[in-house]
C-alpha cells in the first residue's frame, strides 16, 4: 500500500511538471504570432522572421523538447508501478530505461547550458539572443524557459538519487551520449548555415569559423563539467542516505 501511495506522489509530480512544460509551449506559441505587435515591427520583418524560423535550432528548443520526453517517460513509468499492465510491458521497459538514461547523462548538463549561456549573454547584449523577443511577453514564460528548467531538474536528480542508482554508473556511457547529443547539436547550427543562410544566434554570425569551433568545444567542455557536476550531487545525497552504513546481521543469521 505504502508502495502504490508512492508511485502515485510520482504521476502527480511528474505529471504536473509535464502539463507545465506543455501550457509553456502554449503560451510561446500563441505569443510568436503576436510578438510584432509588442515591439512594433511588420510581421515580415526579416528579424522577426529569422526568430521565428529558427525555433527548431534554438538549444532552449532542444532542452524544453528533452523535458517533455523525459517526463513524458516518468508518467508512463509511474502509471505501470501503480496499476499492474500486463499488457504494453515493452513501452513500459522501453520509458523507464530511457529516462534513466536522461537523467544519467543530459538532462542536468544541458539546463545547466540554458541557464548559465542564456543569462550570461542576456546581459551582456540582449540582441545577440533574441531576448528582445522575450522581454515582450509575459516574464514568467522567459524564466520557464531559462531558468526554473535547472531547479525542476535539481528536484528530480534529488528525488531519484534517494531511490535508485544512477544508470551507466562506473562506466563513460553518459559521457558518450552527451558529447554525441552536443554534436548533434552542432551538425543542426551548421544546417541552420546551410539552409537558412544563418546560425541560429546573432552572435554567432560574428565569429570567425575558428571561433564558432571554439564556441562548440566550449558546449562540449562545459557539458562535461556539467556531467562531473551531477555525478558529485548525486553521490553526495546518495552518500547522506547510508551514512549509518548497512544494517549489520545479526548473531543468529552468523550462526545459521
Amino acid at each position: 500500500m505504502a508502495a502504490a501511495e508512492a508511485g502515485w506522489l510520482g504521476v502527480a509530480f511528474h505529471a504536473a511538471a509535464l502539463a507545465y512544460y506543455a501550457y509553456v509551449d502554449h503560451v510561446l506559441t500563441d505569443g510568436m504570432g503576436r510578438v510584432h505587435l509588442a515591439i512594433n515591427l511588420d510581421p515580415d520583418d526579416p528579424e522577426i522572421l529569422r526568430w521565428r524560423n529558427g525555433i527548431p535550432y534554438y538549444f532552449t528548443f532542444w532542452n524544453l523538447i528533452l523535458h517533455q520526453i523525459y517526463f513524458t517517460c516518468c508518467c508512463i513509468d509511474n502509471v505501470s508501478e501503480c496499476i499492474p499492465i500486463h499488457g504494453p510491458i515493452k513501452l513500459q521497459r522501453t520509458a523507464r530505461t530511457l529516462r534513466r538514461i536522461m537523467l544519467s547523462s543530459i538532462l542536468f548538463p544541458s539546463a545547466m547550458l540554458v541557464v548559465v549561456n542564456f543569462w550570461a549573454m542576456a546581459l551582456y547584449d540582449p540582441s545577440m539572443m533574441f531576448v528582445q523577443y522575450l522581454y515582450s511577453g509575459p516574464a514568467w514564460v522567459n524564466h520557464a524557459c531559462h531558468t526554473f528548467v535547472l531547479p525542476i531538474v535539481l528536484l528530480e536528480m534529488y528525488l531519484r538519487a534517494t531511490t535508485e542508482e544512477p544508470w551507466g554508473k562506473g562506466t563513460h556511457k553518459t559521457l558518450l551520449i552527451l558529447h554525441a547529443f552536443n554534436l548533434a547539436y552542432g551538425i543542426t547550427g551548421a544546417m541552420s548555415v546551410v539552409l537558412r543562410g544563418c546560425w541560429p544566434y546573432p552572435f554567432l554570425d560574428m565569429l570567425s569559423k575558428g571561433e564558432i569551433l571554439l564556441f562548440y568545444a566550449y558546449i562540449h567542455i562545459t557539458s562535461t563539467l556539467g556531467l562531473w557536476l551531477q555525478n558529485r550531487l548525486v553521490n553526495n545525497i546518495r552518500g547522506k542516505g547510508t551514512q549509518g552504513g548497512p544494517p549489520k546481521p545479526s548473531l543468529k543469521k552468523k550462526i545459521l
